[in-house]
């Protein structure tokens, strides 16, 4: 395990030359550890003298803190620069850098115990071993981090100076998954919002030279709510709708209909070609399942896992459904909304939307997304969740005129567009980090030259 964590064993069968001026430590001799304790009892972030209670969860960024009063005998984290350590339950062996507050008592604190190691480094080389120390958890009931791992696992440490320009580098990357993680959160919070406001009618979008929109008099230009923007090639005005009606499904905007999803379009079940005849199968016809739908990110699909031959299409009760056409995965994992680009078949898992002229496939496929629940509250079976083709026919859906379905697209899909991007962003940075840390960590790319550069700067300051 070159460069890795290792232990004693492992070590003396296989003797490495280390990087000049690198040395081969414990982690008992470099680290101690304190575990956290329980509060007295949780309270609200308004109450005088709360903390935040540093949780797994909260230090994940998937849940915001819970609160509690400081007591003695609480174990306080006073900076955002202590390694924290998961010692109690399923994901036990997994590390954190700190944020201020109080340890949770599934977790420990690790500290240095000399200037001989720099805190940032340690947690950079114990995180690219987590994996490895999440294995080496014990116990029959809770599993939890064996203490003795610290006296027995090994790692590369390098000079103090080359530890700080490491630790220095990785995390300017990790700064940079952080802002692009933030990023992807405001606009997946700004598309959730246009979805409610947009799939419900409450906001409308005209193109900019309709009739209700054209010339600098109209009201709909000039009301203060009024907003203009540019999609594509298009300039599009926003306003709040004022027009009304009552529906099945509560308030719609009048010239909007409600229709049963059997109306919108032609629903076709899938169904799969016998597996024991190898000519029906490795053909170039997409055949999506269920899975296929919840692996691909997009609203758009046009591949499959799997394809079929003609032969599979012709002599099974299989029907090949157009592009653009919408599919849902009605069997687990169910409520999966696609629009496939090429022509496709499905497994008997997914249920298709063959539409006709009144509806854009994209727009609808927004629409359903949102409809999940109600798919899943028509789930039905004893032995697998699933639904029907009779109870899909029966969702209710609020269509707008086409035109406008084909704005509330295009808003939507930009938007998609943006988060995919940065997305995509993001696993590039996390790529980057991993093979800085696999050349880092090691010693197989020094840094040295970096740290010179640094001293000589500093120099000509002074």
């Amino acid at each position: 395990m070159s460069g890795k964590a290792t232990t004693e064993k492992s070590k003396t069968e296989k003797v490495e030359s280390l990087p000049e001026g690198w040395k081969r430590v414990k982690v008992g001799d470099i680290l101690r550890y304190k575990k956290g304790k329980p509060p007295v009892k949780n309270i609200t972030e308004s109450d005088i003298g709360s903390f935040p209670y540093l949780t797994p969860e909260y230090l994940r960024g998937i849940s915001p803190p819970q609160y509690v009063i400081k007591t003695k005998n609480l174990v306080e984290i006073t900076d955002d620069k202590r390694i924290i350590l998961l010692w109690d339950g399923s994901n036990a062996g997994e590390f954190f850098m700190s944020k201020k507050g109080f340890l949770a008592s599934t977790m420990v604190v690790l500290d240095l115990f000399d200037n001989t190691s720099y805190s940032d480094f340690v947690y950079y080389v114990l995180k690219s071993n987590e994996e490895f120390l999440k294995g080496q958890t014990s116990g029959s009931g809770i599993p939890h981090v064996d203490k003795n791992i610290f006296n027995s696992v090994v790692i590369l440490l390098p000079p103090l100076p080359e530890q700080q320009k490491i630790a220095e580098i990785l995390e300017t990357v990790d700064n940079a998954i952080e802002k692009t993680d933030a990023i992807i959160e405001k606009y997946r919070r700004i598309k959730k919002g246009l979805m409610a406001d947009l799939l419900t009618g409450k906001i409308r979008l005209i193109p900019y030279g309709h009739s209700e929109a054209e010339g600098e008099e109209s009201p709909l230009l000039t009301s203060p709510e009024a907003k203009k923007f540019v999609i594509g090639d298009k300039t599009i005005v926003a306003v709040p709708n004022q027009r009304w009606k009552n529906s099945p499904i509560g308030k719609i905007p009048e010239d909007w209909e409600v229709k049963k999803l059997g109306e919108v379009g032609k629903i076709v079940s899938g169904s799969t070609p016998s597996t024991n005849i190898a000519d029906y199968w490795n053909g170039e016809i997409v055949w999506i399942t269920p899975d296929d739908l919840s692996k691909e990110r997009s609203l758009k699909i046009r591949n499959s896992a799997r394809k079929i031959t003609k032969a599979g299409l012709q002599y099974s009760s299989i029907e090949l459904i157009p592009a653009n056409s919408v599919v849902i995965s009605s069997r687990a994992p169910i409520g999966y909304v696609k629009v496939c680009t090429v022509n496709f078949t499905t497994n008997q898992g997914c249920k298709s939307i063959v539409g006709n002229d009144t509806f854009n496939p994209l727009f609808l496929a927004y629409m359903l997304s949102t409809k999940i629940s109600d798919m899943l509250n028509l789930g039905s079976g004893t032995t697998f969740q699933e639904i029907n083709k009779s109870n899909l026919e029966k969702v209710l859906c609020s269509i707008p005129p086409l035109p406008e379905q084909q704005l509330i697209a295009d808003v939507l899909s930009q938007v998609d567009e943006v988060i995919e991007k940065e997305i995509q962003y993001k696993e590039k940075l996390e790529r980057i980090k991993k093979g800085l840390m696999e050349d880092l960590l090691t010693g197989k790319v020094r840094v040295n030259n970096l740290i010179k550069e640094d001293i000589q700067n500093d120099t000509k300051v002074l």
